[in-house]
């Protein structure tokens, strides 16, 4: 789509139609990833080169389309150095977009082949490689001097634990031998319930401000309310243009942990907006009342 001019300005005809029909406020786009391959596990396979500067051309376009209409654009962009330097050209994203959202998130699966926190903050002082970059200090640093207005960055929370398969028990600190996926995360309010059973092990890595949790041979990446607040004052530090998470239903919409319903999203409310939110009769979709 984004070869040709004539190919994006029919794209953008009809966004245009898209938002007016349903008078949306405006797009974001989802794109993962500019000159990557994007077939199979390609998203980390470089792809046409080319996608980097058409992708910004199309933002141009979108952006003098909006302009008079008053529609937001945005974009969800990829976290690590590796994929940012091949995907985006910062100083346009920085020009035609009014924020963007960092998925600052997933730095760490299955891929490695052994334990990583999936949004670990912060990086050692001397850490280099993987253990510098592959972080949200990192990650954050990098957009601004590349370009990227503070105020336009968007910080991505994750509302979801990932698990590995240790592949020994006994050996199961940051870094240790993996030999697949665990059987249990997911959603933070199924994984808060789950660390309140018997058996799991909870840890705090004080370096990257995040926890961990182990059973057995199961290990677990996730996101709590310390670390979320961290993240969150983080934020407010670095005059960042506010979080936004994937996804709103992870939540604990049940009040299932004892924390309050939806504890994560109102936490960001409170640290990011001065707003304590209290807990009003909202109607739960049918699909939470049959525990999906």
């Amino acid at each position: 789509m984004v070869r040709s001019q004539a190919n994006r300005a029919t794209f953008v005809a009809s966004v245009l139609a898209f938002l007016k029909r349903f008078d949306l406020d405006g797009l974001d786009i989802d794109w993962e990833f500019p000159a990557f391959s994007g077939v199979g596990s390609g998203n980390r396979s470089p792809g046409r080169k080319e996608d980097k500067a058409d992708f910004g051309t199309l933002l141009k376009e979108l952006h003098t389309a909006f302009k008079t209409e008053g529609y937001i654009l945005s974009t969800a962009v990829a976290a690590g150095k590796y994929h940012i330097d091949l995907a985006y050209d910062i100083p346009a994203l920085n020009k035609y977009l009014d924020f963007v959202n960092v998925m600052v998130y997933d730095y760490h699966g299955l891929w490695d082949g052994v334990t990583g926190h999936n949004a670990p903050l912060y990086y050692a002082v001397n850490s280099t490689g993987a253990s510098r970059e592959l972080t949200g200090q990192f990650t954050v640093e990098y957009f601004i001097e590349k370009g990227l207005s503070s105020k336009k960055l968007v910080f991505g929370v994750p509302l979801y634990g990932s698990v590995f398969k240790l592949a020994n028990a006994t050996q199961n600190g940051l870094g240790a031998k993996i030999i697949g996926a665990g059987q249990e995360g997911g959603a933070y309010e199924h994984y808060c319930k789950l660390l309140k059973e018997p058996g799991w092990q909870l840890h705090w890595d004080s370096v990257a401000q995040v926890p961990y949790a182990v059973h057995g041979d199961n290990w677990l990446s996730y996101e709590n309310l310390q670390s979320l607040a961290i993240k969150l004052n983080y934020i407010v530090s670095k005059h960042l243009g506010g979080s936004m998470v994937w996804a709103v239903d992870g939540d604990d919409v049940l009040n299932a942990c004892g924390d309050g319903k939806f504890a994560m999203m109102k936490e960001q409310m409170k640290i990011l907006n001065k707003v304590n939110v209290v807990d009003t009769n909202i109607p739960i979709p049918s699909a939470h009342k049959n525990g999906h």
